[in-house]
């Protein structure tokens, strides 16, 4: 019985290989080029009885063979893929059976033939495809996705971790207010180390969140700006945890390298989410985010100077408040990072 037998030899892992005849539904535009419309019932993973377009999926054995049959007008092929691991890369085998129906059965041979040369361009294009670069880098990013959705996980942890320390701290020290003290405050008490480590522990989270933005949002050019600037947010956080408050004559007191750091994480934060919703406007899935984002970062940016200006220091009109204020201003920080964290979790 005439047969369709074709078989090239793909510098890529069979692991890699077989992925992408599976995800046909996605793929099948790049080995024929006139592909116009595909269909995939059901959706969702591919698996036996999965159909894309005129194509169903009988049998599959993971990175080893995908049996299939068709309907092709009057022919209804069935056969098999095979994949095997060589030194070379990944060796795929297609043999198929073109199998015409009534009387057309004795053009067999012919459809085998016309099979076999579609069949040898179509690997030819799919070899050239999963050996491309292009390819290479997507696949990369693609198998990044789900580091980069667990490093996402930073940007729920942080304000989380952050905030129940700060509140655990205030119950340990009875003369310390909410209120009227700023967080970094409690740095000045005996158990000041509690703090300073929540600056550390927060500070690399938020570090390892915004590096997560990177891989997850699309690139643009000079995109790497408002990474950069969160990145130094966090460092920030860190540098606050090494220069703490003193107590100074019973008093909390700030001290000179902290203020750096409170400049750091509140300025380079409110401008990080400036600068990156520019970037988001540009990727379509980020794009509705794209606004909340900036006005966040305008809002810390005002927060903190109200702050800084109207209530850090002794007689400034909002200083009985400095606490409360100091608040609002990681509420409203730590709202955004929790709604583009969960969103990285699910692009």
């Amino acid at each position: 019985m005439a047969q369709v037998e074709s078989t090239i030899t793909i510098a890529r892992s069979v692991e890699e290989v077989f992925r992408f005849f599976l995800e046909l539904d996605s793929n099948a535009r790049k080995t024929g080029p006139y592909v116009e419309s595909i269909t995939k019932t059901p959706e969702g993973l591919t698996g036996p009885g999965t159909t894309v377009t005129t194509t169903t999926f009988t049998s599959i054995e993971p990175n080893r063979k995908i049996e299939l049959e068709a309907r092709l007008g009057p022919l209804r092929p069935k056969g098999a893929i095979a994949f095997r691991q060589t030194n070379l890369g990944t060796a795929v085998a297609v043999r198929l059976n073109p199998n015409p129906v009534g009387p057309l059965k004795l053009l067999s041979p012919v459809f085998a033939r016309i099979g076999q040369r579609v069949w040898d361009k179509r690997l030819a294009r799919l070899k050239d495809a999963l050996e491309s670069q292009k390819y290479i880098d997507s696949d990369a990013d693609i198998r990044r996705l789900p580091v980069t959705r667990t490093i996402a996980l930073a940007g729920i942890i942080g304000p989380i971790w952050f905030t129940t320390f700060v509140v655990l701290q205030g119950f340990l020290l009875p003369d310390y207010s909410h209120v009227r003290l700023p967080i970094s405050a409690l740095a000045a008490w005996p158990t000041g180390w509690i703090q300073n480590i929540n600056f550390h522990v927060t500070g690399g989270l938020l570090m390892a969140f915004a590096l997560a933005l990177h891989h997850g949002v699309q690139p643009t050019r000079r995109g790497g700006a408002g990474v950069a600037l969160l990145v130094l947010g966090g460092l920030g956080v860190m540098w606050a945890g090494v220069f703490p408050w003193k107590m100074v004559d019973g008093v909390p007191a700030e001290t000179a390298p902290h203020v750096i750091g409170a400049v750091m994480a509140f300025v380079a934060t409110g401008l990080g989410f400036i600068v990156f919703s520019r970037r988001m406007i540009a990727d379509p899935p980020w794009r509705d985010l794209a606004t909340y984002t900036m006005v966040t970062g305008i809002a810390v940016l005002a927060l903190f100077g109200a702050v800084g200006f109207f209530a850090i220091d002794i007689g400034a009109p909002l200083h009985a408040w400095a606490g409360l204020l100091q608040r609002v201003l990681c509420a409203v920080w730590f709202t955004c990072l929790i709604v583009l964290a969960r969103r990285l979790r699910t692009v």
